[in-house]
């Protein structure tokens, strides 16, 4: 699958430039349509207190720790800069765009990432002011999309070798197909397999030889 859209994270931590440098990497690389969308603190309806008589006592939800015009605002600043144009839908070409004018919880995020090719997204760490796990786990399975975890450091490259940890499972071959875009851009792909580390299924070779026949020279 080639990647022509790409939804960025955008929150309010110190790790928010790392998040878009890559996908302003990846949106160079692909040529691809970049929309920023803001992300909010997470919050429970509810909380059970009882397993048996299921009585459950509200939980107040957090106050934003920003507004999202501001958000909006710095995510604006950051792809001026870096001389990216804004376009009002996806182009074919590198530009950008905003989700909308409210937080997002982590849900609505991860079901709003479906209709994109990949999300970028911050590495959780231990800091309560950093991207949260929770983040990821709703990218992951409510969008249904590969995801690129960024560290905390911004990186000034991307791509140039990639290497595929093969255990010949249903969902490594999953990953493969979803990172087609990266691998066709690739300098060098590897295939890496570990012995009597796999499941029942074709071995490195074989997928070798599939992506021999897409051009990839693996």
């Amino acid at each position: 699958m080639r990647i022509k859209t790409i939804l960025a994270a955008v929150e309010a931590t110190e790790y928010r430039d790392s998040v878009l440098n890559l996908a302003l990497l990846l949106g160079r690389a692909t040529g691809s349509y970049i929309e920023g969308c803001p992300l909010g603190l997470p919050y429970s309806d509810f909380v059970a207190v009882s397993p048996v008589g299921g009585v459950a006592v509200p939980m107040p939800a957090y106050e934003p720790s920003v507004a999202p015009e501001d958000l909006h605002r710095s995510f604006m600043d950051f792809m001026q800069e870096n001389g990216v144009p804004e376009a009002p839908v996806p182009a074919q070409k590198l530009c950008f765009g905003w989700t909308g004018d409210d937080l997002y919880s982590d849900i609505q995020f991860g079901s709003h990432a479906r209709v994109f090719d990949v999300i970028v997204v911050g590495r959780p760490n231990s800091d309560r002011s950093g991207p949260r796990v929770t983040t990821v786990e709703h990218s992951l399975f409510e969008g249904g999309r590969p995801v690129l975890i960024t560290p905390p450091a911004a990186i000034e490259k991307l791509g140039q070798t990639v290497v595929v940890a093969w255990n010949c499972s249903t969902e490594a071959a999953r990953a493969v197909s979803f990172a087609t875009g990266l691998l066709e851009a690739a300098q060098r792909v590897v295939v890496l397999t570990i012995e009597d580390g796999t499941v029942a299924g074709p071995s490195g070779v074989q997928l070798c030889k599939n992506l021999h026949a897409h051009g990839i020279d693996a």
